[in-house]
């Protein structure tokens, strides 16, 4: 096939590695080049500056001395200039209006207003005659050099100076050879480097592509490779984390259908075999309203499961972020404990409030989301927990970082047990058997976390088990909040004291805490 230019130019714009390697070179050469223009001017074109100067020299001085000089003294010099070498006295001549030459050590010079140049041979001798002006298409230059010269009116006649280039042409050789070996010596290396560079990048880039194909045939485990921190190393890492939730969203999605089918069974169940005994006496002519009651028990509870996996889904989304504003944690932990404290004292439970820091306890978020994540806690902790169970909602005030926490002194949870209580539709069947519920509890607390930019971990109670939600304190923590937070505090302290007493709310030493079970 034969290659022309728009195929050339396709394969450019495709392939970066060629594409960094010409920028590379033609980055170099330009470079080299701009160099060469800067060093020709200043110094080239300088060392001929400093040649017509000292032209401009001579004949000033020339023009001084013209009237101080005999004739046998001016004779003399010209003898004597003649004997020197030309190349490093330098031309002069005297010129008359028709252009011979009177006197001096060239001849062939003529009285032009500017600056000129020409050709002498420096290898004669001016002492018997003067040395003639060669042209130019035939000059030896292993013989000649390279003259600047300029003339000046006298009268009738002229006076022509003249200094060799032989310096500045030389520089100018070696320049030029300098440069012939420069160029390949930098752009050479420079080439190979971006070429290196490119293909280096390519393979890389190869490597990203393979493993993005891996991902769309289904191996959600592969991972794109980090070298380092580059640019690339950075969209890889990003990469790697959607990936990391592709993966963890695709798994709970299985496990959610396994789960489903599995827990769905028996509310189905339930409804299938009082379904058959209401067809039955209806066929009869018997009233059904025991069997049809037993069929609504069981669509409500395959509903509230759906009901919950929705909700869950809605935190997930993120839309109620546009609805967040700063919630107190103290009123709401306040506001948990004078509902449930009742509640867990007719379960033969006791509920415990704690307010320890010193900072903010106001966050930016969802009123309605936080309650209900700490809700979930609070009932768990009450279903799990024996009787006659210490339950503690604790508010841990913080500039940064406050925390609202729910601790139980029941049996706890297993160290491995306590991430996966946090997947939907999990239970612990050592602390849930014989309780009910769907596994969902926790879940939604998670997703509520999570849509907060907050942390949950799971700890040990030591016993029981302890629920630590962690969040960012909001902007709106100022000084004056954080004196009138540590008075409420205070008058709140002193309302445990004047209720413990009853044994309904006590203020014991201990962690502060907050409890949840795998629901």
């Amino acid at each position: 096939m034969a290659i022309t230019f728009q195929t050339v130019m396709e394969r450019v714009r495709r392939d970066i590695a060629l594409r960094s390697g010409l920028i590379s070179a033609t980055t170099t050469l330009v470079a080299l080049m701009l160099l060469s223009a800067v060093f020709w001017n200043v110094l080239i074109d300088g060392l001929e500056e400093r040649v017509a100067e000292s032209l401009l020299a001579r004949h000033e001085v020339a023009a001084r001395n013209t009237n101080v000089l005999s004739d046998e003294d001016r004779e003399l010099i010209r003898r004597f200039r003649r004997s020197l070498p030309i190349r490093d006295e330098g031309a002069f001549a005297w010129v008359d209006s028709s252009g011979n030459t009177l006197s001096g050590n060239v001849d062939g010079l003529d009285c032009r207003k500017d600056f000129y140049k020409g050709w002498l041979d420096v290898s004669q001798s001016a002492v018997e005659q003067p040395v003639t002006l060669i042209p130019e298409d035939s000059v030896d230059r292993s013989k000649a050099d390279r003259f600047m010269f300029l003339a000046r009116q006298r009268g009738e006649n002229c006076l022509v100076f003249g200094s060799s280039l032989h310096e500045v042409d030389k520089l100018r050789s070696g320049v030029l050879g300098l440069l012939g070996w420069l160029i390949p010596v930098c752009l050479l290396p420079a080439v190979f480097i971006g070429l290196y560079q490119s293909f280096k990048l390519r393979s890389r880039l190869r490597r990203l592509g393979t493993v993005v194909k891996q991902v769309s045939s289904g191996e959600l485990d592969v991972r794109m490779p980090i070298a380092g921190d580059d640019d690339i190393d950075r969209l890889a890492l990003s990469t790697n984390r959607s990936l990391d939730r592709l993966q963890e969203s695709v798994g709970t999605l299985q496990q959610l259908t396994s789960v489903m089918a599995h827990d769905l069974r028996a509310p189905l169940s339930r409804v299938a075999v009082p379904l058959d005994e209401a067809i039955r006496a209806n066929q009869i002519g018997q009233p059904a309203v025991e069997p049809l009651e037993e069929v609504k028990l069981g669509l409500a509870d395959a509903r509230s499961i759906f009901d919950a996996l929705l909700r869950i889904t809605q935190i997930e989304s993120g839309r109620r972020r546009s609805k967040f504003t700063d919630v107190d944690l103290f009123e709401l932990a306040e506001g948990l404990y004078e509902i449930y404290q009742p509640v867990c004292e007719d379960a033969d439970r006791t509920l415990e409030l704690e307010i320890t820091g010193h900072g903010a306890s106001v966050v930016h978020g969802d009123a309605d989301l936080l309650r209900q994540a700490a809700v979930n806690l609070i009932e768990n902790a009450t279903r799990y927990s024996r009787e006659n169970a210490y339950i503690r909602i604790c508010l841990v005030r913080d500039l940064d970082a406050p925390q609202l926490i729910v601790k139980d002194d029941g049996p706890g949870l297993p160290a491995e047990e306590r991430p996966r209580v946090l997947q939907r539709l999990y239970r612990y069947e050592a602390s849930t058997r014989g309780q009910g519920g769907h596994g969902l509890g926790l879940s939604l607390v998670k997703a509520v976390i999570d849509v907060h930019d907050g942390e949950i971990s799971l700890e040990d109670a030591e016993p029981g088990l302890l629920v630590r939600m962690t969040f960012k304190a909001s902007p709106v923590a100022s000084t004056d909040a954080l004196e009138s937070g540590e008075a409420i505090q205070d008058g709140h302290q002193a309302s445990i004291a004047s209720h413990s007493t009853d044994g309904v709310m006590s203020s014991r030493s201990g962690n502060v805490a907050s409890s949840d079970k795998g629901a």
